[in-house]
């Protein structure tokens, strides 16, 4: 091995929870059977910004955020807890945490063909 050069080795595979979510709702939309996208966050980030130091409740719990994203429908999760779904009227491009803005709240901008929806973090 040269240097700078690591091994990997490779523990479990990876399945995003969203795929779980999907399967204890129901099967997923048979359009979007293998398209889909996840995204994996520090909780921090869907926080205000002033309360990066306060105790964290149990829906900050340190672990982990995901974003699932498939077809139509956004599914929010924290470990193995679903915190928010969003199913909106056409197919999802991208969505993505943004703090726009003086804004202490951040949002979720969710592009779709026509489109862009900003959702803040209580799904107003």
């Amino acid at each position: 091995m040269s240097v700078g050069v690591r091994e990997l080795t490779v523990l479990d595979e990876f399945k995003p929870f969203g795929l779980i979510a999907e399967a204890l709702d129901g099967k997923p939309d048979e359009n979007f059977v293998d398209n889909f996208n996840y995204f994996v966050f520090d909780p921090k980030i869907t926080r205000e910004r002033e309360d990066y130091e306060s105790p964290a409740s149990d829906s900050w719990n340190g672990s982990d955020h995901e974003l699932f994203i498939r077809g139509n429908r956004i599914i929010w999760s924290s470990s193995t807890r679903v915190i928010k779904r969003f199913t909106l009227e056409s197919p999802i491009i991208m969505a993505c945490w943004s703090c726009l803005g003086a804004l202490t709240e951040p949002r979720l901008c969710v592009l779709r063909v026509d489109t862009l929806t900003v959702y803040s973090v209580d799904g107003e």
